[in-house]
Protein backbone atom coordinates (compact mmCIF):
# COMPACT_ATOMS: atom_id res chain seq x y z
CA UNK A 1 0.00 0.00 0.00
CA UNK A 2 0.84 3.76 -0.60
CA UNK A 3 0.10 6.34 1.56
CA UNK A 4 -0.23 9.73 -0.24
CA UNK A 5 -0.87 13.32 1.87
CA UNK A 6 -0.46 16.94 1.58
CA UNK A 7 3.05 17.58 3.62
CA UNK A 8 1.62 19.27 6.77
CA UNK A 9 0.07 16.04 7.69
CA UNK A 10 3.28 14.01 8.26
CA UNK A 11 4.00 15.13 11.42
CA UNK A 12 0.58 15.77 12.77
CA UNK A 13 0.48 13.04 15.34
CA UNK A 14 -2.49 10.08 15.14
CA UNK A 15 -3.10 7.31 16.75
CA UNK A 16 -2.02 3.79 16.25
CA UNK A 17 -2.96 -0.03 17.83
CA UNK A 18 0.05 -2.07 18.66
CA UNK A 19 0.25 -5.29 20.42
CA UNK A 20 -1.87 -5.20 23.18
CA UNK A 21 -4.16 -3.00 21.76
CA UNK A 22 -2.54 0.16 23.74
CA UNK A 23 -3.22 3.40 21.71
CA UNK A 24 -0.08 5.34 20.62
CA UNK A 25 0.61 8.31 19.16
CA UNK A 26 2.09 7.77 15.63
CA UNK A 27 2.67 10.20 12.56
CA UNK A 28 2.79 9.66 9.72
CA UNK A 29 6.51 10.95 9.64
CA UNK A 30 7.02 8.19 12.43
CA UNK A 31 5.30 5.50 10.02
CA UNK A 32 7.40 6.22 7.03
CA UNK A 33 10.83 5.98 9.47
CA UNK A 34 9.59 2.38 10.23
CA UNK A 35 9.13 1.48 6.62
CA UNK A 36 5.56 2.62 5.40
CA UNK A 37 5.20 4.09 1.91
CA UNK A 38 4.38 7.95 2.94
CA UNK A 39 4.63 10.09 0.13
CA UNK A 40 4.04 14.06 0.10
CA UNK A 41 1.63 14.89 -2.62
CA UNK A 42 0.87 18.38 -4.21
CA UNK A 43 -2.31 17.69 -5.41
CA UNK A 44 -5.01 14.87 -5.23
CA UNK A 45 -4.06 14.36 -8.97
CA UNK A 46 -0.12 13.50 -7.83
CA UNK A 47 -1.66 10.83 -6.11
CA UNK A 48 -3.86 9.86 -9.04
CA UNK A 49 -0.74 9.66 -10.69
CA UNK A 50 1.32 7.39 -8.58
CA UNK A 51 -1.60 4.71 -8.72
CA UNK A 52 -1.40 4.62 -12.35
CA UNK A 53 2.32 4.40 -12.02
CA UNK A 54 1.70 1.45 -9.92
CA UNK A 55 -0.72 -0.61 -10.83
CA UNK A 56 -0.40 -3.60 -8.91
CA UNK A 57 -0.25 -1.33 -5.31
CA UNK A 58 -3.35 -0.04 -3.68
CA UNK A 59 -2.64 4.05 -3.26
CA UNK A 60 -4.95 5.72 -0.79
CA UNK A 61 -5.25 9.65 -0.64
CA UNK A 62 -5.44 10.90 3.28
CA UNK A 63 -7.99 13.56 1.96
CA UNK A 64 -7.91 16.44 4.66
CA UNK A 65 -9.11 20.28 5.14
CA UNK A 66 -12.24 22.25 4.52
CA UNK A 67 -13.79 23.51 1.33
CA UNK A 68 -10.70 24.43 0.20
CA UNK A 69 -9.30 21.37 -0.64
CA UNK A 70 -12.25 19.20 -1.28
CA UNK A 71 -12.92 20.29 -4.80
CA UNK A 72 -9.31 19.47 -5.66
CA UNK A 73 -9.86 15.45 -4.30
CA UNK A 74 -13.57 15.16 -5.99
CA UNK A 75 -11.86 16.45 -9.38
CA UNK A 76 -9.33 13.20 -8.98
CA UNK A 77 -12.28 10.94 -7.80
CA UNK A 78 -14.23 12.31 -11.22
CA UNK A 79 -10.97 11.93 -13.19
CA UNK A 80 -9.91 8.08 -11.68
CA UNK A 81 -13.38 7.04 -12.25
CA UNK A 82 -13.28 7.86 -15.92
CA UNK A 83 -10.53 6.67 -16.78
CA UNK A 84 -11.12 3.55 -14.37
CA UNK A 85 -8.03 3.42 -12.30
CA UNK A 86 -8.98 0.80 -9.95
CA UNK A 87 -6.07 1.18 -7.33
CA UNK A 88 -6.84 4.86 -6.46
CA UNK A 89 -8.57 5.22 -2.92
CA UNK A 90 -9.88 8.15 -0.93
CA UNK A 91 -9.75 8.49 2.98
CA UNK A 92 -12.32 11.47 3.24
CA UNK A 93 -11.83 13.23 6.51
CA UNK A 94 -13.24 16.75 5.15
CA UNK A 95 -14.82 19.08 7.09
CA UNK A 96 -17.12 21.94 6.39
CA UNK A 97 -16.85 25.15 8.32
CA UNK A 98 -20.60 26.85 8.43
CA UNK A 99 -21.79 23.53 10.61
CA UNK A 100 -19.19 24.34 12.76
CA UNK A 101 -19.77 27.69 13.09
CA UNK A 102 -23.31 27.10 13.91
CA UNK A 103 -21.98 24.42 16.55
CA UNK A 104 -19.73 26.98 18.21
CA UNK A 105 -22.71 29.11 18.39
CA UNK A 106 -25.83 26.95 19.27
CA UNK A 107 -23.27 25.64 22.74
CA UNK A 108 -24.22 29.36 23.81
CA UNK A 109 -20.39 28.97 26.10
CA UNK A 110 -18.68 31.85 23.40
CA UNK A 111 -20.48 35.43 23.42
CA UNK A 112 -19.44 36.27 19.99
CA UNK A 113 -19.66 40.36 18.58
CA UNK A 114 -19.01 39.59 15.28
CA UNK A 115 -16.55 36.57 13.16
CA UNK A 116 -13.41 37.34 10.36
CA UNK A 117 -15.25 34.79 7.51
CA UNK A 118 -12.05 32.67 6.28
CA UNK A 119 -11.12 33.63 2.87
CA UNK A 120 -9.96 30.58 1.17
CA UNK A 121 -12.89 28.98 2.30
CA UNK A 122 -15.12 31.69 1.15
CA UNK A 123 -13.82 31.88 -2.35
CA UNK A 124 -15.12 28.90 -2.81
CA UNK A 125 -18.59 28.65 -1.19
CA UNK A 126 -19.70 32.09 -1.34
CA UNK A 127 -19.71 35.22 0.89
CA UNK A 128 -23.65 34.43 1.15
CA UNK A 129 -22.59 31.16 2.69
CA UNK A 130 -22.37 33.05 5.65
CA UNK A 131 -25.69 34.61 5.79
CA UNK A 132 -27.40 32.68 8.46
CA UNK A 133 -24.85 33.98 10.89
CA UNK A 134 -26.68 37.65 10.65
CA UNK A 135 -30.01 36.66 10.27
CA UNK A 136 -30.07 33.90 12.53
CA UNK A 137 -27.63 34.87 15.07
CA UNK A 138 -27.64 38.32 14.96
CA UNK A 139 -23.79 38.35 14.55
CA UNK A 140 -21.50 40.42 11.91
CA UNK A 141 -19.59 38.73 9.31
CA UNK A 142 -16.66 40.38 7.33
CA UNK A 143 -14.77 38.21 4.81
CA UNK A 144 -11.02 38.78 4.83
CA UNK A 145 -7.87 37.92 2.84
CA UNK A 146 -4.82 37.13 4.63
CA UNK A 147 -2.76 40.63 3.86
CA UNK A 148 -2.37 43.04 7.01
CA UNK A 149 -4.51 45.63 5.42
CA UNK A 150 -7.01 42.70 4.46
CA UNK A 151 -7.39 41.95 8.25
CA UNK A 152 -7.59 45.71 9.33
CA UNK A 153 -10.62 46.32 6.88
CA UNK A 154 -12.50 43.20 8.15
CA UNK A 155 -12.19 44.39 11.74
CA UNK A 156 -13.22 47.77 10.75
CA UNK A 157 -16.07 46.57 9.19
CA UNK A 158 -16.96 44.56 12.41
CA UNK A 159 -16.42 47.54 14.56
CA UNK A 160 -18.47 49.67 12.22
CA UNK A 161 -21.45 47.01 11.84
CA UNK A 162 -21.73 46.19 15.95
CA UNK A 163 -21.45 50.26 16.84
CA UNK A 164 -24.54 50.74 14.74
CA UNK A 165 -26.25 47.24 15.41
CA UNK A 166 -26.64 46.52 11.91
CA UNK A 167 -24.95 43.01 11.18
CA UNK A 168 -25.26 42.00 7.52
CA UNK A 169 -22.30 39.62 5.83
CA UNK A 170 -19.56 42.48 4.31
CA UNK A 171 -17.32 40.87 1.42
CA UNK A 172 -13.87 42.67 2.55
CA UNK A 173 -12.18 40.21 0.05
CA UNK A 174 -13.79 41.62 -3.03
CA UNK A 175 -11.10 40.63 -4.87
CA UNK A 176 -11.21 36.95 -4.50
CA UNK A 177 -14.60 36.06 -3.25
CA UNK A 178 -17.98 36.53 -4.54
CA UNK A 179 -21.19 36.32 -3.59
CA UNK A 180 -22.04 32.80 -5.17
CA UNK A 181 -18.22 31.51 -4.99
CA UNK A 182 -16.20 29.32 -7.00
CA UNK A 183 -19.63 27.48 -8.95
CA UNK A 184 -17.19 24.68 -10.65
CA UNK A 185 -15.37 23.90 -7.85
CA UNK A 186 -18.97 23.32 -5.71
CA UNK A 187 -20.12 20.95 -8.90
CA UNK A 188 -16.56 18.99 -8.32
CA UNK A 189 -17.04 18.77 -4.45
CA UNK A 190 -20.81 17.85 -5.07
CA UNK A 191 -20.58 15.77 -7.59
CA UNK A 192 -17.41 12.92 -5.54
CA UNK A 193 -18.99 14.00 -2.00
CA UNK A 194 -22.26 14.04 0.32
CA UNK A 195 -22.88 15.90 3.57
CA UNK A 196 -22.82 13.89 6.76
CA UNK A 197 -22.36 13.74 10.10
CA UNK A 198 -18.96 14.26 11.50
CA UNK A 199 -16.54 13.76 14.22
CA UNK A 200 -14.44 16.76 15.18
CA UNK A 201 -11.92 17.16 17.47
CA UNK A 202 -12.81 19.18 21.03
CA UNK A 203 -16.03 19.58 19.36
CA UNK A 204 -17.27 15.98 18.93
CA UNK A 205 -20.26 14.64 16.54
CA UNK A 206 -21.57 17.93 14.83
CA UNK A 207 -24.79 16.87 12.46
CA UNK A 208 -24.06 17.66 8.83
CA UNK A 209 -20.39 18.59 8.98
CA UNK A 210 -18.64 16.34 7.44
CA UNK A 211 -18.06 14.94 3.58
CA UNK A 212 -17.72 11.05 2.34
CA UNK A 213 -17.71 9.80 -0.87
CA UNK A 214 -21.09 9.29 -2.69
CA UNK A 215 -22.62 5.68 -3.50
CA UNK A 216 -21.21 5.79 -6.98
CA UNK A 217 -18.10 6.08 -5.72
CA UNK A 218 -18.05 3.78 -2.84
CA UNK A 219 -15.26 1.60 -4.77
CA UNK A 220 -12.69 4.29 -4.30
CA UNK A 221 -13.38 4.25 -0.57
CA UNK A 222 -10.59 3.83 1.77
CA UNK A 223 -13.10 4.29 4.71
Amino acid sequence: MILTTFGDMVRVPGSSRRGTGERKAVSLAQAKAEGADVRVVYSPLDALQIARDNPSRPVIFLGVGFETTAPMVGSALLKAKVERVENFYVFSTHKLTPPATRAILDAGEVALDGIIGPGHVTTVIGAEAWRFLPAEYGVPVAVAGFEPLDLLRAILALVTMAEDDTPEVDNTYARSVSAEGNVIAQQAMDLAFEVADAEWRGFGLIPRSGLRLREMYADFDAA
